[in-house]
């Protein structure tokens, strides 16, 4: 399990710190308060990362708030 910021974790595979090759066996990605990271600006760091993950592997998104259009859909 690895647990990291978005921007700490880039910075670890840019730093090639040999992460990236651990990273290849990662099986999920999970991504808590993601609607809040993209508010924030971090939609490039996470292309990024996602960019250097398998493609086989299981996304998990989660937010605290749900807006008005999904709760009433």
């Amino acid at each position: 399990m690895l647990v990291a910021t978005p921007g700490r974790l880039l910075d670890h595979i840019e730093n090639k710190s040999g992460i990236s090759v651990r990273l290849m066996g990662l099986q999920m990605l999970v991504l808590d308060e993601a609607d809040h990271l993209l508010d924030l600006g971090f939609r490039k760091d996470i292309e990024k990362i996602v960019d250097c993950l398998p493609r086989q592997r299981q996304s998990l998104l989660f937010s605290a708030t749900m807006p008005k259009e999904v709760r009433l859909g």
